[in-house]
């Protein structure tokens, strides 16, 4: 019962003596010590010893002039803080979208230039072939591959690793697709493979 009389007697004093700490301060001090108690295991008795301690802290802190503008000014600089996350990722989102409306714009100029060509080559050399990769979606880029019987065994992306493949297609009429496969052996993207550097080189 004695400790039930301090718990409850050290949130009167909190709630009770301190005239100049911002309301919304002390409720939001009594919501985190609600979720701490929540938190802590054991016996009912042991919970309520803790949170008058946290209170009975709380409460002398509280005393020290300038404490809480230390609360305001931290709680600004957090939503300062959040805000310069939420403008960057805005930022983030609205390059993106133009990034893959560039992307959609140039894969069309590339399938109406191959489509335009007479002829193909029936076959790709062995060794490494720049080519323009593209999913149809946000990708339009240059890459790197690698070609052996005419077949793509190795496909490296933009930034120089190596991405599986869960197949080595065979190249017809200077173009093929493949799958991607992520770490975990699934397949991640399908893009097709234009081989318009050998093309216009034949």
């Amino acid at each position: 019962m004695q400790i039930i009389f301090n718990s409850v007697f050290a949130i009167y004093s909190l709630c009770s003596h301190n005239y100049t700490l911002e309301r919304e301060i002390i409720i939001e001090f009594l919501k985190k010590y609600i979720y701490i108690l929540k938190k802590i295991g054991g016996s009912m008795k042991h919970k309520l010893f803790t949170g008058t301690i946290l209170i009975t802290l709380f409460t002398l802190f509280s005393q020290i002039p300038g404490f809480d503008d230390a609360i305001r000014n931290s709680r600004e600089s957090n939503q300062t803080t959040w805000g310069d996350v939420n403008r960057m990722q805005g930022a983030i989102d609205r390059q993106n979208q133009i990034d893959k409306q560039n992307a959609q714009i140039n894969t069309q100029k590339v399938k109406e230039y191959y489509y335009s060509l007479s002829e193909y080559p029936q076959t790709i050399s062995d060794g490494w072939h720049k080519v323009i990769a593209l999913n149809n979606n946000d990708v339009c880029d240059e890459r790197k591959v690698y070609v052996s019987n005419n077949r793509v065994m190795k496909y490296i992306n933009r930034v120089g690793y190596e991405i599986q493949l869960s197949s080595y297609p065979k190249i017809m009429d200077g173009k093929t697709s493949v799958q991607l496969l992520g770490p975990d052996g699934k397949v991640f993207d399908f893009v097709e493979l234009y081989f318009l550097d050998a093309i216009n080189s034949q």
